[in-house]
């Protein structure tokens, strides 16, 4: 992103100010607690090896897991390395997991980004991303509430605008399901374990980055959970997010 986008000058404030606020707001924070949760019982059984966070800049990950190591491709205080995602400075076979939140999308050209992390990754090494959802309510949602934009017409690359606000958040739904055949014959040795729709309510009701305070009370967050978890099982076009999975395969 760094070599490839001009991103607004006040990019790194807009990003510092969504992780105050996911950080301050107890709904939304609790939300976020659940995804890293997701993150930590993958990292139980990673091999060993390093585990890193692309896009740290608006992520409090390291606070809730100090191992983790924060990157970001804009220079944010924070960062343990700042370097573009698709030039990572690791030898091959070290890093044995890479997460994300709201990041793959943001990658200014995937196809480079995914060679790059099949080659860091260790064998049985993953990718963990949770990203916006190109599901029927995913795109009506996110566009109202967080301003995205999808083009499901897309290629691989953000080619929309070098406007940060209007990457195309399609770009997970375009790599991993509607050109699903084109990604296993282009990476053979990135496994798709896995693409999971869920969380439909809780990150708008928290406030999302729409609204200057959570929309229910912290009490409700149970309530909506279970929301959540009945409205994702009706079908994924109720979601909001969705997580995918990668693992790198072993070696014959």
């Amino acid at each position: 992103m760094i070599d490839h986008y001009r991103f607004p000058t006040n990019a790194i404030e807009k990003i510092l100010a969504s992780r105050e606020r996911a950080l301050h707001r107890p709904f939304l924070r609790q939300l976020y607690g659940e995804w890293y949760e997701v993150f930590m019982a993958e990292m139980e059984n990673l091999p060993d090896g390093m585990k890193i966070e692309l896009g740290s800049g608006g992520s409090f990950f390291k606070l809730v897991e100090p191992s983790v190591i924060s990157t970001d491709s804009l220079p944010f205080p924070a960062n343990d390395l700042t370097f573009s995602p698709l030039s990572m400075p690791f030898n091959s076979d070290s890093v044995s997991g890479i997460f994300m939140i709201d990041t793959f999308c943001q990658i200014p050209d995937t196809h480079a980004f995914l060679t790059e992390a099949q080659r860091v990754l260790k064998p049985g090494g993953k990718i963990i991303m949770v990203e916006p959802a190109c599901s029927i309510w995913g795109r009506v949602a996110n566009q109202w509430f967080c301003q995205k934009s999808f083009d499901r017409s897309g290629a691989w690359s953000n080619t929309l605008s070098a406007a940060y606000k209007r990457v195309n958040s399609a770009l997970t739904w375009i790599v991993f399901e509607r050109d699903r055949g084109r990604f296993e014959g282009d990476f053979p040795g990135l496994a798709l374990q896995s693409v999971d729709y869920h969380t439909p309510l809780r990150y708008f009701l928290g406030g999302g980055n729409r609204f200057g305070s959570a929309l229910v009370p912290r009490s409700s967050y149970p309530f909506f959970c279970k929301a959540d978890e009945w409205l994702s099982g009706r079908s994924p076009h109720w979601s909001m997010f969705v997580t995918v999975t990668l693992e790198k395969k072993q070696a014959n």
